[in-house]
């Protein structure tokens, strides 16, 4: 018995402390009112059994009677451990009685709750308190203490364990979608870089680098004539733009031609490059079909035309140097 209570006569040192100060704070504060008096506590019996009732009795005696009288049970409500189970008040000749029952769900040393009257008399009011009591709280006598198998609980640790695999895939996620974002970043660089390299290059560079691609996909021989001639005009309005910056790919032909004579360019070569365009965009629009070599001469004049521009321009350069 003495090892199942000395936990809780340890634990119970700090409770009391708690008792003593506060009994001390409502000594200072019934002193200061000049009227101080304590309520009688009377206990049952200095033990008890947990679960079971416990009876106490509070009284207070005064020389006059008091126009009101209120029993505080705050402390009581406070207590986890304590529950109230029957309270009654009472008078006989002069003296005022509470009686409590209390329930104790604890074992040890236990406070029993603070209880307070607050009077209200002619002079003056007051506030009587009990002092701190406790008692000894034993379990049943036919209590038997029983140890726990230990084996369950080592499964249920082990069981428990999962959190700490779903961390660990967690992290290794995390750190795999790392190493991915920053591969994948340095392909969009490469690539970004890459683009640059070929933004670098000149229009006819570029221009000469569509007409090859177009060549590859043999359009002419899948019998995919409209399609040719657009990819055709769409590179060759691309090259125009890009070297004279001007819309070419939002104009019609008419309107390419007067953009370009506004940059003072030779009138013959505006002349060729418009009846190529219209050339062109008949052939996307006509219902007839033309000769089938007319189609790669279309392709070799728009290719001819580019790599003139490039031969005036390099005989410019070294003009200049």
């Amino acid at each position: 018995m003495f090892k199942l209570l000395l936990p809780k006569l340890v634990n119970r040192f700090g409770v009391r402390t708690v008792s003593v100060l506060q009994f001390m704070v409502m000594m200072v504060f019934a002193v200061s009112t000049a009227q101080a008096q304590e309520l009688q506590v009377q206990v049952e019996r200095d033990t008890a059994v947990i679960g079971l009732p416990l009876q106490v009795k509070y009284s207070l005696e005064l020389d006059e009677e008091p126009d009101r009288l209120r029993w505080n049970r705050d402390d009581v409500n406070r207590r986890a451990e304590t529950e109230l189970r029957d309270w009654s008040e009472e008078e006989e000749n002069g003296r005022y009685l509470l009686r409590a029952e209390y329930v104790i769900f604890d074992t040890g040393w236990v406070s029993l709750p603070l209880v307070f009257a607050e009077v209200g008399l002619a002079k003056t009011p007051d506030t009587f308190f009990s002092a701190p009591v406790e008692v000894v709280v034993l379990p049943p006598a036919d209590f038997r203490p029983e140890l726990m198998p230990i084996r369950p609980i080592i499964e249920e640790d082990e069981i428990l364990s999962w959190p700490y695999w779903l961390a660990g895939a967690i992290i290794l996620i995390g750190v795999l979608l790392i190493l991915f974002m920053k591969k994948r970043q340095g392909l969009s660089d490469a690539g970004a870089k890459a683009e640059q390299e070929v933004d670098e290059r000149t229009p006819e560079e570029l221009a000469l680098a569509e007409l090859e691609k177009l060549r590859r996909e043999k359009l002419i021989e899948k019998d995919e004539i409209n399609a040719f001639h657009t990819r055709l005009s769409y590179v060759f309005r691309k090259w125009l733009q890009d070297r004279y910056g001007i819309q070419a790919l939002e104009q019609t032909g008419s309107e390419v031609a007067e953009s370009l004579r506004r940059l003072d360019l030779e009138e013959q070569k505006i002349g060729e490059w418009e009846n190529m365009l219209a050339t062109i965009d008949g052939v996307k629009y006509a219902k007839g079909r033309p000769e089938p070599d007319f189609h790669e001469n279309a392709f070799r004049s728009v290719r001819q035309f580019i790599l003139d521009q490039m031969e005036r321009d390099a005989e410019k350069k070294e003009g200049e140097e």
